[in-house]
């Protein structure tokens, strides 16, 4: 199983906002009951976009910073951000399905605008 790296006010930026992967991130907080629900569809969905996108996780406990930031005003809640912009979002928790469909649409959206070799020689 790949582990989810925990994110900090620390790291944010160079983590998530500069990253040139696909990310996901999982706000929660150890007190949430439906953040332990969503943690364990989450560690599923880890497990399938493994090479894909970076799935990361923030407690919004100790990381106000980034709460407001990115305008988190409920838990759980999952970002998809590309290039440091967000793309998607899901508030609550999640069925398999539910996370597996939103991760596997940005996938398949960021590995279309990724092939700039096949846009050159069609532009050209």
């Amino acid at each position: 199983m790949t582990d989810i790296k925990e994110i900090t006010k620390e790291n944010f930026d160079t983590d998530v906002l500069q990253s040139q992967d696909l990310v996901l991130i999982y706000f929660y907080a150890s007190w949430c009951k439906q953040c332990a629900k969503a943690n364990d569809v989450l560690k599923k969905a880890t497990n399938e976009v493994e090479g894909q996108a970076l799935v990361v996780k923030v407690d919004t406990d100790q990381e106000a910073a980034i709460v407001i930031q990115q305008k988190v005003t409920t838990i759980p809640f999952f970002q998809i951000l590309k290039d440091g912009k967000v793309i998607d979002s899901l508030r609550g928790v999640p069925s398999p399905l539910e996370l597996m469909g939103m991760l596997s649409s940005a996938i398949s959206e960021h590995s279309d605008a990724e092939s700039p070799d096949e846009s050159k020689e069609t532009k050209a």
